[in-house]
């Protein structure tokens, strides 16, 4: 072959090699949802206290198992208290009654993962890979630099949440999770903001008490938990927490 065939043969191969779709090097849905299984494998329930940077004082309990979550409010003062149970991104029963807000790390390591991103609007034929401060990260949903479309963006090496964009019944809801730190074997976050339509923010902090002892199926049960709190004075005047309320009571995805 002459020397100029080969040189224009091996730029065709070059060119060729380049102009392969990143997508073919993305993981399928399958391996997708086993990678972060693995990653976070034997993590069944745990239980943190959250704290809210624009209210001292408000905590939520969040208790987490199999996609259930209990949630109880507190205010410094004795300004309140207020408590809930649900699954995703429904309230089932609540005490005060009338509502109450979902729990910030609702959607965080959910069970199936893949299958909850879908629901949540995520389209699983569109990934690719891309940067999240500066660090390289998994886009699961959208392309990178795509900051409007559904999607979840995961570490790319420990396949960790860092940040979840979905459409709520209409109205953009995003969370951001940083500050990962390991504990116990799995790596859980140490601070989370959730940004609303309006751009505006609430920004979070998390202390990580109990990992694997919060399977207990009583405390997820709406029939226990109105028994328990039947004839209970409920209440809470915490400015944020009426807020959450109002703007996070609920998760309805457009598909």
């Amino acid at each position: 072959m002459h020397r100029t065939q080969v040189v224009i043969l091996g730029l065709l191969l070059v060119v060729l090699c380049f102009s392969i779709p990143a997508a073919a090097f993305v993981p399928e849905e399958g391996e997708l949802n086993t990678k972060v299984l693995a990653a976070y494998r034997g993590l069944k329930s745990w239980q943190a206290t959250v704290s809210f940077d624009d209210e001292s004082g408000l905590t939520a309990r969040v208790w987490y198992s199999a996609g259930k979550w209990r949630q109880e409010w507190q205010v410094g003062g004795g300004n309140g208290t207020a408590a809930a149970v649900g699954v995703g991104g429904k309230v089932f029963a609540s005490c005060p009654g009338g509502g109450a807000p979902l729990p910030v790390l609702a959607y965080w390591q959910p069970p199936q993962p893949v299958r909850t991103w879908k629901e949540l609007g995520m389209d699983n034929a569109t990934a690719g890979f891309g940067f999240c401060d500066e660090a390289p990260c998994f886009i699961f949903g959208a392309e990178p630099g795509d900051d409007v479309r559904s999607q979840v963006r995961l570490n790319n090496e420990t396949m960790a949440l860092l940040f979840m964009r979905l459409d709520n019944a209409g109205r953009p809801l995003q969370f951001s999770f940083g500050d990962y730190a390991t504990f116990k074997g799995f790596e859980f976050p140490g601070k989370g903001t959730l940004t609303f339509e309006d751009g505006t923010t609430v920004s979070f902090s998390m202390i990580w008490n109990e990992i694997n002892r919060a399977g207990d199926p009583k405390l997820y049960s709406p029939d226990v938990f109105s028994m328990n709190h039947s004839g209970k004075a409920c209440g809470m005047m915490s400015p944020l927490y009426r807020r959450l309320r109002d703007e996070f009571s609920f998760i309805s995805a457009s598909q």
